[in-house]
């Protein structure tokens, strides 16, 4: 016997993303990077000192800026000696708030990512919302493309699944604020199950999202993006009694299907 089922229609999902991704579509093209210099100022007891040459008297003190906004002072008698040379993060200076600020973004390695969202949905007795949590673990190998693995926790009406999932994500522009977007492809493994299921297996999960990213002057990145996921199962679960006093027991698959809001923040 098949599950009754209350499916949400795919194209209500679909469609909606679809036209944020064709919006995306028509923005400007990826801007390319550049590599600026930076101050270092080198002392005697061994410090080295990164960041931009705000002043500079001979025979008496400099001035430098830090990365986070900070400004230090340095006696010329302190000092072995001022040097530019290659900045190791890549630098994009942007007008805000009257200011130049200077945003840093990430280069080449391991990126961590923690995430909370919110899935809207149907289940067995109508709307549903629930709150699901992602670590997401990986290799950045540039602005544009993410590469990695990732895990959490996901509540659904038949009980608590624990996605593993691979995963590629990305900027499109390479902007303080810049479009993002985010595919993972993986299964999801039931850990716990209603009280009126008597068999749950887990399966294939797909979520694609899109959304945006916001850089900052620190290698911290913030990204909220809207999805859409999908979960398939399989279960046995106990529907009601029978005039005889015996369960009845229904058998099918059952595909959640939800539109998820997730919020992220990186390191």
């Amino acid at each position: 016997m098949k599950l009754p089922m209350k499916r949400p229609a795919l194209s209500r999902f679909l469609v909606p993303l679809c036209m944020l991704v064709c919006c995306l579509g028509l923005l400007p093209g990826l801007r390319a990077q550049s590599h600026l210099l930076e101050d270092v100022v080198y002392l005697h007891n061994g410090s080295i000192i990164r960041g931009q040459l705000l002043e500079n008297v001979p025979g008496s003190h400099v001035r430098i800026g830090i990365l986070g906004g900070s400004e230090l002072v340095y006696q010329y008698e302190e000092i072995e000696r001022i040097t530019q040379e290659p900045s190791p993060y890549r630098n994009i200076k942007l007008k805000l708030y009257k200011d130049d600020m200077p945003v840093t973004y990430r280069q080449k390695g391991i990126y961590n990512l923690f995430s909370l969202g919110m899935g809207f949905g149907e289940n067995e007795w109508g709307g549903t919302a629930n709150v699901s949590f992602q670590y997401r673990l990986g290799w950045h190998f540039g602005q544009y493309l993410n590469a990695g693995l990732g895990s959490g926790l996901d509540p659904y009406g038949a009980g608590l699944f624990m996605p593993v999932w691979a995963e590629i994500h990305g900027d499109l522009m390479q902007k303080v604020v810049s479009p993002h977007y985010v595919l993972q492809l993986g299964y999801g493994i039931p850990v716990e199950q209603s009280w009126n299921i008597l068999v749950l297996e887990g399966g294939p999960l797909l979520h694609a999202g899109v959304g945006f990213k916001v850089n900052t002057r620190r290698r911290t990145e913030w990204t909220f993006t809207w999805g859409f996921k999908a979960q398939h199962t399989y279960q046995e679960r106990r529907e009601w009694w029978g005039p005889n006093g015996e369960p009845v027991i229904s058998r099918g698959v059952r595909r959640y299907q939800r539109i998820v809001f997730q919020a992220s923040i990186g390191f």
